[in-house]
């Protein structure tokens, strides 16, 4: 008895999945009618999609229908659902592919106007993408003459300071040769002292001068960044820098060469029993540049 239960039971889930397993799919929508009736069934649910805001899903239900009955319109339909997504492009390709299946079709008058919005838009488009990148390209020539000013500016500071581990902001001290005072007792040895000393003098006074010449070019130079709406310009102001500081030591040399020259003239022509002393002190800045003399004859 349990036997022939058991066989019963079988046999119903035996069938049942023998059913289940050869039934054909569900179409996605009725098979009955001629192919007209089922693309229209495609359009109806295309637009269904489309005024839900599912712009793809109508696309691919107006292909199916286009796919069954290749009506121009059709086209249309797709041109709607593309341009509602924000697609120019392909919108405008479907408007056109339209017209050009149906010229005069009842959309053309629609179709055409649709082109022409969007060929504005897309007219508006290519020229600010064309701004963006031409301000893109300045702004690229912009950072790239930075770069190479500053290259420039750093390879005439190396060239200034010489060496890399000099500062050049350091001012260089000039020594000043040391002069024996010849304090009188006879003119014995002293015939050389004169000639000596106006040389010496000479090559300061000429010092002097080329000192002048680098200040006076970097005041100008200095003159010519301060102007008002005077754009700046590095290689002015690495000019300016080196002649400052040419000018500084250029003058030193030249006071130190001038007073060693007077003090040998000076002393050269001693041959009495008096002592002389004679004292000379470099003035930069101020109202006066030059030297100061004290001393006594």
């Amino acid at each position: 008895m349990r036997a022939s239960i058991r066989s019963i039971i079988s046999g119903v889930v035996l069938a049942t999945t023998t059913v289940a397993v050869t039934a054909p799919p569900a179409p996605a929508f009725a098979q009955k009618g001629d192919k007209k009736k089922q693309a229209k069934a495609y359009v109806d649910a295309g637009l269904a999609a489309q005024e839900a805001g599912d712009y793809d899903e109508a696309i691919e239900l107006y292909k199916k229908a286009y796919d069954l009955v290749p009506h121009p319109v059709l086209f249309f339909n797709i041109g709607q659902a593309h341009r509602l997504a924000g697609r120019d492009d392909e919108a405008r390709a479907a408007y056109q592919a339209y017209l050009d299946g149906e010229p005069s079709g009842g959309k053309a008058k629609e179709a055409k106007a649709f082109i022409k919005e969007i060929d504005a838009r897309l007219a508006i488009k290519r020229r600010q993408e064309e701004e963006a990148a031409k301000k893109a390209a300045e702004e690229q020539a912009r950072r790239d003459a930075e770069a190479e000013a500053l290259r420039k500016k750093q390879e005439e500071e190396a060239l200034t300071r010489g060496t890399p581990d000099r500062d050049p902001t350091e001012e260089q001290e000039t020594p000043v040769p040391e002069v024996e005072e010849d304090t009188g007792g006879g003119g014995g040895g002293g015939g050389w002292k004169r000639p000596t000393g106006i040389v010496v003098g000479s090559l300061g006074v000429v010092s002097l001068g080329v000192g002048v010449f680098f200040g006076l070019k970097a005041k100008s130079l200095s003159d010519e960044l301060s102007m008002p709406g005077a754009q700046f310009d590095p290689a002015k102001e690495a000019d300016g820098e080196a002649a400052e500081r040419n000018m500084f030591i250029t003058v030193g040399a030249g006071a130190a060469l001038v007073t060693t020259g007077i003090v040998l003239f000076v002393l050269g022509g001693g041959g009495g029993d008096e002592e002389s002393s004679v004292s000379w002190t470099p003035v930069v800045g101020g109202d006066y540049d030059g030297l100061a003399l004290s001393g006594r004859f």
